[in-house]
């Protein structure tokens, strides 16, 4: 069931981390079909720079990327303080269980190769959690 927002509100900002641009594009693009705002960046560094001037409501953070991986975007963020410090972060690996070990630092995880009603389902529940309205339109 997709949950419907007021129109006066701004839909949930999902900021998408991947330096393989298929899958960057292929999650962005779901996800606004499913009615979020969406920001992509290539990787850490590209993600810093766009963090500079808003902050999402949701991350989805890619772990192995050349430049600033997963895991140094995830300790910058942290580091920002402030709303940046609560950003709900969901990360994307192949690596399987061994990711949850720093489970404290990030709210979900999903397997490459990624299941879009997986990923759809997790984002939903985190922005409910965080009280932020979800998806503004029907699947």
């Amino acid at each position: 069931m997709t949950t419907r927002t007021d129109p006066a509100r701004r839909p949930p900002t999902i900021l998408v981390v991947d330096d393989d641009d298929a899958v960057r594009d292929a999650l962005s693009g779901e996800l606004e079909d499913h009615g979020y705002d969406v920001i992509r960046a290539r990787d850490g560094d590209d993600a810093l720079r766009l963090l500079d001037q808003t902050v999402p409501d949701l991350a989805v953070v890619d772990l192995l990327m050349p430049g600033l991986d997963g895991w140094g975007l995830i300790d910058a963020i942290r580091a920002r303080g402030g709303r940046m410090a609560t950003t709900r972060i969901v990360v994307m690996s192949a690596g399987g269980a061994s990711v949850l070990a720093r489970a404290p630092v990030v709210a979900g995880y999903v397997a490459k190769p990624i299941r879009m009603t997986t990923l759809l389902g997790l984002v939903e529940r985190l922005l409910s959690l965080a009280g932020v309205s979800g998806q503004t339109r029907a699947s």
